[in-house]
């Protein structure tokens, strides 16, 4: 079992981590980052999204592969439907995958679910078991 001090840091790190889903502005915080290659390492920037809209991360398909990806904001109408988009000559499917909370298109994500599991690895770190 956990020793106290070990349970008291692993709450803390769950708080640090979901303080930022826990914003109570009414503007939405997303990951901003061009359309881009996949192999490309993208350096996403910060953006606040228009009320009418959601946070997403972009896919960009070419045939059976994965080409391209992006974040920002879209709207809602744009959620999971594929359009087309044309970069350097060639024609490319895009399907945005929408979230609906602060920085959730950083593609990590951590809920109130992850408490557990965050408390088991930093009892694990600690105890070196």
């Amino acid at each position: 079992m956990c020793s106290p001090q070990v349970f008291l840091v692993s709450a803390m790190l769950v708080l640090v981590l979901l303080i930022p889903t826990l914003h109570c502005n009414r503007t939405l915080l997303c990951y901003y980052s061009p359309i881009m290659y996949r192999n490309t390492t993208p350096h996403p920037t910060l953006s606040e999204c228009p009320p009418t809209e959601l946070c997403m991360n972009g896919v960009g398909r070419y045939g059976n592969h994965s080409a391209l990806s992006s974040r920002g904001c879209v709207e809602r109408s744009a959620c999971g439907r594929a359009h087309n988009v044309l970069m350097k000559g060639t024609n490319y499917i895009m399907v945005y995958l929408c979230c609906d909370y602060n920085y959730c298109n950083t593609g990590c994500r951590v809920t109130g679910k992850s408490f557990p599991f965050v408390v088991a690895i930093t009892c694990l770190l600690f105890t070196g078991r």
